[in-house]
């Protein structure tokens, strides 16, 4: 399982992909996080 460390290197590099990140929606499921904008359907989903 990822430490806290690794969970915000992720995070971090997943806001700089795209600016309009910042607002994002961050869930986190056992090992996945899953990344949604208010204004779109899709997101990103990433295995830790």
């Amino acid at each position: 399982m990822a430490n806290l460390e690794e969970l915000i290197g992720v995070l971090t590099e997943v806001q700089n992909l795209d600016p309009e990140n910042k607002t994002a929606n961050v869930r986190i499921y056992n090992k996945y996080i899953l990344i949604t904008r208010p204004d779109q359907e899709d997101g990103y989903f990433i295995e830790l």
